[in-house]
């Protein structure tokens, strides 16, 4: 079983894509693929387990929506820490 990672794909220095991997085996590959919002899409394996979700703005999704998705999926909330790298930032003033 392989565990979760971000990885996070960088055009002209920021964020231009991203990918969560969750928990999956090396033979999992994406069956179905459903939008769950705008900003995020979640990849399936053949048996209907989520294995990946696809951050498509990085740096604009936002907190509620990943711990929204996180609840929908059923994943332990305590994974919205590892998205950080990726969440909108507040805007200086």
């Amino acid at each position: 079983m392989i565990g979760t990672s971000l990885q996070v794909t960088y055009r002209r220095g920021k964020p231009y894509v991203a990918y969560f991997y969750l928990p999956h085996e090396r033979s999992d590959s994406a069956a179905d693929t459903r939008a769950f919002s705008d900003d995020l899409v979640v990849d399936y394996a053949d048996d209907g387990r989520p294995i990946g979700i696809e951050i498509v703005s990085p740096g604009y999704v936002t907190r509620s929506e990943v711990a929204s998705l996180l609840r929908h999926l059923g994943l332990d909330p305590a994974l919205l820490t590892e998205f950080e790298p990726v969440l909108a930032r507040a805007e200086a003033a």
